[in-house]
């Protein structure tokens, strides 16, 4: 058996060689070998179009990424929180589930970026996002809004989920965030809107949780406020 090797170009560079076998001793025909180096042309073709579709969806998805995601934290953005609420609103429909969102606004954070710089804001942001994603459990959202606001989108949840999940996200600010040889103690006002089963999800969730949010903040720091959809409010405690 003899093998003939045939390099695989593009333009100036090789990819690799095809090789062919043949069962018979003696060399190709000038005919068979300039068809099988245009196999090979061909084969090189194939390779480069193939890599530069892979690449070509590499960077779509990148691309798509970046649209989705807070590029400080890497959470969900509002646009993915959204894709979210409207993924959650179908799911909620069919299960007859509560779902809840959970919106915390830092309590002047704006001081900390006047005092420190913003260098140190950012720092404290990323931090927060850290200690708040060891909350969430598989198959919830967290999200970074817009500046010091973040957003969890929570289904599947039982009648008692929502206190504690409550209680988890204020116990999350009582330890300081060390930044480097910074300790700042923060605190949040938080703002959760409910959903009970046979109630309608949708984007009107999260801006209930808002406004939920804004409540709290009326009554000082470290507050939450809760609004029902069925129209039972809780008082800020």
């Amino acid at each position: 058996m003899r093998c003939f090797s045939f390099p695989l170009r593009h333009h100036a560079r090789r990819l690799g060689a095809l090789d062919l076998y043949r069962d018979r001793p003696g060399p190709l025909s000038p005919q068979d070998m300039a068809t099988a180096q245009t196999l090979a042309d061909v084969v090189a073709a194939y390779l480069i179009n193939a890599r530069n579709r892979e690449q070509a969806l590499d960077e779509v998805d990148w691309f798509r990424d970046r649209a989705l995601h807070d590029p400080l934290t890497g959470l969900a953005n509002r646009v993915l929180l959204q894709e979210r609420l409207e993924h959650a609103a179908q799911r909620t429909a069919r299960s007859q589930s509560t779902s809840a969102v959970l919106f915390a606004d830092l309590d002047d954070f704006k001081q900390v970026n006047d005092t420190y710089g913003h260098a140190v804001g950012d720092r404290l942001l990323i931090a927060v996002a850290q200690r708040l994603t060891a909350l969430v459990r598989p198959g919830d959202t967290l999200a970074r809004i817009s500046g010091d606001e973040f957003v969890l989108l929570c289904e599947d949840l039982e009648s008692h989920d929502v206190d504690r999940l409550k209680a988890r996200i204020m116990a999350a600010f009582a330890e300081p965030f060390v930044l480097q040889d910074l300790a700042l103690r923060m605190t949040a006002s938080l703002g959760i809107a409910v959903a009970r089963p046979g109630s309608p999800l949708s984007g009107q969730l999260l801006v209930d949780a808002d406004s939920a949010m804004y409540e709290a903040k009326r009554h000082g720091r470290a507050q939450h406020h809760v609004i029902d959809v069925r129209g039972s409010d809780q008082v800020p405690t």
